[in-house]
């Protein structure tokens, strides 16, 4: 241990936090950091503002923690023209758009209006100055990471959602000309914010915040900063994420934080799933193909132990038929035509087969085996398909005991991961060549905007996640998501609000350490 290290070990832990706490969230989202304020039940929040200018999150945000829906039957709501003129300086969006509130049909108005009122909303960060907020104990300022994230344009610090960060250490400036700096503050971003195309911008922000008298929290390496997973917080889901907690050093004094230990996972992503969701979110034939890369008119093998992918009802297969790519081992000759012995329909295509449909056990919805159905059948008896409507699946073409995968394409040297019930699939950018770490065994890979990743289901089906399933992986109950959804919300808001927060079991973990003083190992 160094000198550093110890010096920091031989301090006292930060003491218990005594009184009410009072937060201001900027660009708060759906309330992930307020969420996890109230799930620690040791500290009281009295005083809570919000600053966020998007619509739908506002809403949501108001339904999940305010009781908006409740307090919609009891409000007495003005004119729609004076709500209008309240609500114009707010400065409001959709879809990262600016958006003429006027056009808003009369209910969401009324929701959009209670919903500031609600949750003491200041709107947008770029109308506001120091006077504008109050003083409080802990400011959470979670940029937008659009600007920083490899899936973005990579505009940085001086992108247009890089710069409000620029703008949220203005802020900070001007509250310590008017001595309302709070205790606390806490920034969360993309990893990538600190790579090397950032990292002046991000070097320089450190050192901005503690020009302020703030003292960064250091990791282990010294660093002014922290990385934590969810994966080690209790989540089934792999999201790493870059923390900067700031401690004004007035309130610091000869004491230490204690970065959050990590955890043993004892869920798996089977645990989030929903029962029986929506058909609408299983997967079409052409989305599987894509991530697949199961090409009409090609057979590839993958190595001498497995075949290409079967799709079910593939491309320009009959809705009576199932399509299946044939290992070349039962090819017969250089056209490729299947022997009429085995009782399949020959398609005239070099890379595959109809099944005729009688073939098929229709009381079953997952496997049925060839062999036992197929006289004189020239494929194994053990070797099975799948007859599942809108899935993808493997055939091994061995005989052999092995568990049935999916085997999903990725720039790996072994060129596929394996998928099974319970894992993940990530749908980004299918026809890249240099992805990689597509599956995610029993976990989630990081959720997006667009939630574009699937879930293998245990009967070998393919499809989305829902957006509750999402809501659950950022550590919402059941009931913040059907809050929010009854407010009208749409399925593609749903997904984005999922995808731009934190999760708060990681949240919950940092501000545990910072208020109570302990880590709960």
């Amino acid at each position: 241990m160094d000198q550093a290290s110890m010096y920091e070990f031989l301090k006292e832990p930060l003491p218990k936090w005594n009184g009410p706490l009072s937060v201001v969230e900027m660009f708060g989202g759906i309330g992930c950091q307020f969420k996890a304020l109230r799930n620690i039940e040791e500290v009281e929040v009295n005083n809570h503002t919000l600053i966020e200018v998007d619509i739908d999150a506002t809403i949501g945000y108001a339904a999940a923690h305010c009781d908006l829906n409740e307090q919609m039957q009891m409000y007495l709501f003005p004119s729609k023209e004076r709500m209008v003129e309240e609500l114009l300086p707010y400065g409001w969006w959709t879809n990262d758009k600016p958006t003429n509130i006027k056009r808003l049909k009369l209910s969401r108005l009324k929701q959009l209006y209670l919903s500031q009122k609600l949750t003491n909303n200041l709107g947008d960060v770029f109308k506001l100055s120091g006077e504008d907020i109050p003083k409080v104990d802990l400011i959470t300022w979670s940029t937008p990471c659009q600007d920083f994230s490899l899936a973005g344009k990579l505009a940085g610090f001086e992108g247009k959602k890089g710069n409000l960060t620029k703008v949220s250490l203005e802020l900070f400036e001007q509250l310590k000309d008017l001595g309302k700096l709070p205790k606390f503050l806490l920034f969360e971003n993309v990893p990538n914010i600190k790579s090397k195309k950032h990292i002046v911008g991000f070097e320089r922000m450190l050192d901005r915040l503690e020009d302020l008298g703030y003292y960064n929290v250091r990791d282990k390496n010294d660093n002014r900063y922290f990385v934590l997973n969810s994966l080690d917080f209790g989540m089934a889901q792999s999201r790493k994420r870059v923390f900067i907690l700031s401690i004004h050093k007035d309130y610091l004094k000869d004491y230490h934080y204690q970065i959050p230990f990590k955890k043993p996972l004892n869920v798996r992503l089977r645990d989030f799933l929903q029962d029986n969701p929506d058909g609408k979110y299983n997967l079409s034939e052409k989305a599987i193909a894509k991530v697949l890369r199961s090409q009409h008119g090609k057979f590839t093998h993958i190595n001498e132990k497995y075949c290409g992918t079967i799709i079910a009802g593939y491309h320009k297969t009959p809705r009576d038929a199932v399509y299946l790519k044939v290992p070349e081992k039962y090819y017969i000759n250089e056209e490729y035509e299947m022997t009429k012995d085995l009782n399949l329909r020959d398609y005239d295509k070099p890379d595959g087969v109809y099944i005729d449909p009688e073939l098929i056990d229709e009381d079953s919805d997952t496997t049925m085996m060839i062999g036992q159905d197929i006289k004189k059948g020239r494929i194994d008896q053990t070797q099975r398909i799948y007859s599942i409507n809108g899935c993808s699946a493997t055939v091994t073409a061995r005989h052999t005991s092995e568990t049935n995968k999916i085997l999903v394409p990725e720039a790996t040297k072994k060129g596929y991961a394996e998928a099974i019930p319970g894992d993940s699939i990530d749908l980004n950018q299918p026809n890249s060549k240099t992805r990689r770490g597509r599956v995610g065994k029993g976990v989630a890979n990081t959720l997006t905007t667009s939630c574009n990743q699937a879930v293998v289901t245990k009967n070998y089906r393919i499809r989305k996640f829902t957006p509750l399933e999402c809501w659950r992986l950022m550590g919402f109950d059941d009931v913040d998501f059907f809050n929010a959804q009854s407010t009208g919300t749409s399925d593609t808001q749903l997904y984005k609000q999922a995808g731009n927060g934190i999760v708060v079991n990681v949240l919950e973990a940092i501000l545990r350490n910072l208020l109570l003083g302990v880590d709960e190992n």
